[in-house]
């Protein structure tokens, strides 16, 4: 099957980010990809520098989007595996480059992660990310040249 190139009303997609040895393990579940309405929103309230309320705006948009998860901690034992429900508090508790990679293929900005990847294309994955979050900001002006 092809992805499709518009989205109807309640189209969900298979959510899927790989564990990043000493970042995070792995997530799965269903999403409802952003609109390019919802996302300029975002990035609009992003480009304001207020931390807090990007924050809280990002955990907004994926309590409204993301459908499930498989997401787990361990609890106090240390052995035993609890499952946590989508929510608020537990999206503000995900590990941050997890949250990031999960807010971004919720964003259409990056595909969820294939579900046999090679270790190559993990390793240039994080490259990626670490390199996006290296890259310094440019203007308009600077676009191009």
């Amino acid at each position: 099957m092809s992805d499709p190139t518009v989205f109807r009303d309640g189209y969900t997609r298979n959510l899927r980010v790989n564990s990043k040895k000493g970042l995070h393990g792995k997530l799965e579940g269903e999403y409802r990809p952003c609109l390019v309405a919802e996302r300029d929103r975002m990035q609009a309230i992003a480009q304001k520098g207020d931390a807090d309320k990007t924050n809280a705006a990002a955990i907004k948009l994926l309590l409204e989007k993301v459908i499930s998860w498989d997401a787990t901690y361990v609890d106090e034992d240390g052995t035993t595996v609890k499952s946590v429900p989508v929510n608020a508090y537990w999206l503000a508790h995900l590990a941050p480059a997890l949250f990031d990679s999960v807010y971004l293929i919720v964003l259409g900005l990056k595909p969820s992660d294939p579900s046999d990847p090679s270790p190559e294309a993990a390793g240039s994955e994080d490259r990626d990310y670490l390199d996006q979050l290296a890259k310094p900001e440019t203007g308009a002006a600077d676009e191009g040249n």
